[in-house]
Parts: C-alpha cells; sequence; structure tokens
C-alpha cells in the first residue's frame, strides 16, 4: 500500500476510471485500448502520483468491483497499489466537513475558502476494493433510472396542478435555503461535539442559520459537492423530459449516470486536473469555469482525438 497524505502545495489530479484504465490496459494488454497513443499515459500518470496529488475514491473502487477477479480486476488494483495516492472523502465526509468550515466563515473566523475533500485513511486500494465486491455497485447503477421514472411522474402531476416555472423556481429556492440552515445547525452540533477550540472562542450569534445560508447564496465558491450533486439532478430531470422512456440515450447513459455524479462531487470542484466522460463534461465544465478552475477533459469528441487528448493531459 502506498496511499500518501494530502499535500497542499502539490497539483491534484482526479482521473475517472477510463482514463487510469487506459494507463493500466496499454501496458498489460489485459483489454484493447482505443488508440496506440493512450500508451503514453502510463509513466505519466506514475510521474503524478509521485510528484502530486493523485486522488481516488471509493466511487473508483466501486467501479473497479465490477471487474472478475479472474480477469484484470485485481491486477487493476495491484498497480493502483503501487503509485503513492491520496484518497478522497466518502461525499457525506466532505460534506460535513465543507459545512463547518463555511460556518466558521460566516462568523469571521476563516477569511477564505480552504477546503479539500481528501483525508489518509491507512486502507489499500484492494482491501478496500473486496468490500465493494461484497456491496455490490448494482444498486446505485440502477439509481439513476429509478430517479428518472419518479421524475417523470412529478412532472406529469405538476402538469396536471398547473404549477408554473416561477413558483417552482421559488419552491427550490426556499428547499435550499432551509437545507442550508439546517447543515449549518448540523455543523455546530459537531463542532461544539469536538470542542473545536476556534469555534468555541466567539459568541454565537442566534441567526448563524441564516448567516450560512446568506453566505452559500452570496458566494458561488462555497459547498461544491453540494452545487455539483445539484447541477447533476438538474440534468436527470432535464433529461427526463425530453427524452423518451427507455431511449437509446437512457440505455446508454443512466447506468454510469450515477457514478459519473459521484466521480464529479469528488474531484470536479477542487483539483486542477478532471478528466470525464463526454456527457459529464457537458455539464460540469460550466461549474468548473465558474469556481476558475479549467475545463475538464474527456477523450470522447476531443478535437484532437487521442492524440491531443493525451498531449492536454501530459501538460497539465
Amino acid at each position: 500500500m502506498t496511499e500518501k497524505t494530502f499535500d497542499p502545495a502539490a497539483r491534484t489530479y482526479y482521473l475517472d476510471t477510463s482514463t487510469l484504465s487506459y494507463a493500466f490496459n496499454s501496458a498489460t494488454g489485459a483489454a484493447p485500448t482505443p488508440s496506440p497513443e493512450l500508451a503514453a499515459l502510463l509513466p505519466w500518470v506514475d510521474r503524478v502520483a509521485n510528484g502530486a496529488n493523485l486522488c481516488l475514491s471509493f466511487v473508483h473502487v466501486a467501479e473497479c468491483g465490477d471487474r472478475h477477479p479472474a480477469s484484470d480486476g485485481d491486477a487493476y488494483a495491484r498497480w493502483l497499489d503501487s503509485l503513492p495516492f491520496v484518497w478522497a472523502m466518502t461525499t457525506e465526509e466532505a460534506e460535513h466537513r465543507e459545512a463547518e468550515e463555511l460556518l466558521k466563515r460566516s462568523l469571521g473566523l476563516i477569511p477564505r475558502p480552504s477546503f479539500r475533500p481528501f483525508r489518509w485513511r491507512g486502507r489499500s486500494f484492494a482491501s478496500t476494493l473486496q468490500e465493494a465486491r461484497r456491496e455490490t455497485w448494482g444498486p446505485l447503477k440502477q439509481l439513476a433510472s429509478i430517479l428518472t421514472a419518479r421524475t417523470r411522474s412529478d412532472l406529469a402531476e405538476r402538469a396536471a396542478h398547473g404549477v408554473s416555472d416561477k413558483d417552482l423556481l421559488r419552491f427550490v429556492a426556499s428547499r435550499t435555503r432551509l437545507l442550508m440552515q439546517r447543515l449549518a445547525e448540523d455543523a455546530h452540533q459537531r463542532l461544539i461535539r469536538r470542542r473545536d477550540a476556534d469555534y468555541l472562542s466567539v459568541a454565537l450569534a442566534a441567526d448563524f442559520p441564516e448567516r450560512f445560508a446568506m453566505l452559500f447564496e452570496q458566494d458561488l465558491t462555497t459547498m461544491r459537492g453540494f452545487r455539483i450533486c445539484e447541477a447533476a439532478t438538474n440534468v436527470l430531470i432535464r433529461n427526463a423530459a425530453e427524452r423518451d422512456p427507455g431511449s437509446k440515450a437512457e440505455r446508454r447513459d443512466l447506468p454510469g449516470f450515477t457514478g459519473d455524479q459521484l466521480h464529479a462531487m469528488a474531484g470536479a470542484g477542487y483539483c486542477d486536473v478532471f478528466t470525464c466522460d463526454w456527457e459529464t463534461l457537458k455539464w460540469v465544465g460550466p461549474i468548473r469555469k465558474d469556481l476558475g478552475l479549467p475545463e475538464p477533459l474527456s477523450l470522447k469528441n476531443h478535437p484532437g482525438g487521442a492524440s491531443g487528448f493525451v498531449k492536454a493531459l501530459t501538460a497539465t
């Protein structure tokens, strides 16, 4: 196991499973790669892992769990464990820590955002993979299909009751504000239980949940994982409204949608370099632009083809 501690002074890289697989397959021949140019990714990934922060999440593990142990799954895990990598927090861990930072910022304890969702776990990729295989990835692969069906039902009910777009937006804004206030109250309780010295040093105003929600609304760089989750939900709603049930596009996109969303929540809002598939790039790209981060990179539809993708990625 070569897990390492996150280095805040180094660049951060979050490569999706496809990109990591291109590097692995080019070295082992375990599976064909779309282009021979992708072989250049193998030594580059090694350099990134040793000289920067190569970030992996439980989504990488879950997707690897789909690989049969008798094929290349275990070899792929051993390869990743040979690299010095950094674990990303789970989505719940990240939301809790980010909410605590935002609460402290709303009280003037922290001047600017500094949260990065990475932590030491003391776990190898291979050992975590065994847990993922026991849990299975199947239910999460079905989640987007279930949510799409529910969304279509909600859209039909909304139309039947004549709910306008304006009314819906007002409801969503109100719901989000209440959720932010609840996150502030939960963060307050965690900080009290931990006896956080900085937090306990200030007099807490009774309106701290409102201050938290107001800062969230004013500063679009806050609660990044939450904002990415909301953006993914909006994509799912739009697709449910525009696509035919069971269409080719749905059969292609829905099984992997939740994994793509969770990858984005883990790394897209925080990492200097983020790779993903083309459909994810279309909705994650604008968010990263708003955050001042470079555009995501995707092999599919890259204007330079495979060689252009490799050149752009290895130049980061």
